[in-house]
Formats: structure tokens, sequence, C-alpha cells
């Protein structure tokens, strides 16, 4: 298992805000890559938004996160729609959205890990 890392992401989205972004990279015991993580974002109520990370390649299916919203009563869905981009969808009186899922990946993500991990 890895140390806590903190991810790089980006979205074209409007008004998109990251606040935080941090994972633990994991292999399975039949050596399969897998990212835990967690993500807070602020963004305009009722908005969906594809977060694009950085040096992971996600499977894309069936690979999904659950989340809320601070202060609100709406749930969050999160769905990988490519092998580097999250779809957040939120609705609900506030604008910080806390997302935390565990995505299978399809390699090593080099980017946050030294060579011998």
């Amino acid at each position: 298992m890895s140390p806590l890392v903190n991810l790089t992401v980006s979205s074209a989205t409007a008004g998109y805000a990251n606040n935080l972004a941090q994972a633990i990279f994991y292999k399975t015991l039949n050596n399969i890559w897998c990212m835990r993580f967690n993500t807070a974002s602020t963004l305009t109520y009722g908005t969906t938004v594809t977060i694009t990370i950085a040096g992971v390649s996600m499977l894309r299916s069936p690979c999904q996160g659950t989340g809320g919203l601070s202060g609100g009563s709406t749930a969050v869905a999160c769905t990988n729609s490519s092998a580097t981009d999250l779809v957040q969808t939120w609705v609900g009186a506030s604008t910080v959205c806390v997302v935390t899922g565990d995505f299978i990946l399809t390699e090593k993500p080099t980017a946050y890990l030294p060579d011998g991990v």
C-alpha cells in the first residue's frame, strides 16, 4: 500500500475549485492496482462536473464512488467516464461536495509511486 498522496486534478467546468484530492494506491493479491480516494470540491448548486485526474488510468467499469454535501441532504453520485475522468453530480444547498471511492486501475500509477513500490 502506498503512502497518502495528493492527486493532480483539473476541470474545465466553470467555477470548479478543488479543495482536496488525495489517494492511497494498493495492489490486490492477484496483482491488480486500485486507488482509494477522497475529493472535496466547491462548485455551484446542482452541477455535474468532470474532473480529470492526471497520472492514473482507471478501469471504466464497474467503478463508482459515493459522497455527500456539506450542510446538504442530497447524495452525490460519482462515476468514471473515461480512464482519467471522474464525473460528479450533485444537487443541494451547499457548494462543497465530498466524494470517496475505490477504483480499479488498468496499470500502476507510476506518476505517484516510486520504483520498487
